[in-house]
């Protein structure tokens, strides 16, 4: 039942984002950021990128795993790490998950868990 009702929660989540014309999908030819790709492109740089919603998210990802969260005038440190070709973060307040970033055309496109909205992410 528990299962059941969380799915029912998650398809409800991403029905209303679609309704709200969030981007959910990666631009086309964007492609998986793997283990080496992360290490290069994203490990031990700072990223800020605007949400659907107006507000400003931003993300610190230092390579020794330490991850500093920023969004909505509040921020968290936790730690990340990959689990695939995912990134995975610990945080106590923001919550803890995985998501997906892509790369294309030099820029860099991350999938929020949460509701699934895809933020255009800029290196500071």
């Amino acid at each position: 039942m528990k299962r059941k009702m969380l799915g029912v929660v998650i398809a409800s989540t991403f029905s209303m984002a679609a309704a709200q014309g969030l981007p959910l999908s990666f631009p086309e030819g964007s492609l998986p950021l793997t283990a080496e790709l992360f290490q290069s492109k994203v490990a031990g740089k700072n990223f800020s990128g605007w949400r659907a919603d107006g507000e400003l998210m931003r993300l610190d990802i230092d390579l020794d795993g330490t991850l500093t969260w920023y969004s909505r005038k509040a921020s968290e440190r936790g730690k990340w790490k990959l689990e695939g070709d995912r990134f995975c973060q610990e945080l106590f307040r923001f919550g803890s998950g995985c998501n997906e970033f892509r790369i294309g055309d030099g820029v860099i496109y991350y999938k929020r868990n949460v509701n699934g909205e895809v933020v255009t992410l800029k290196a500071l």
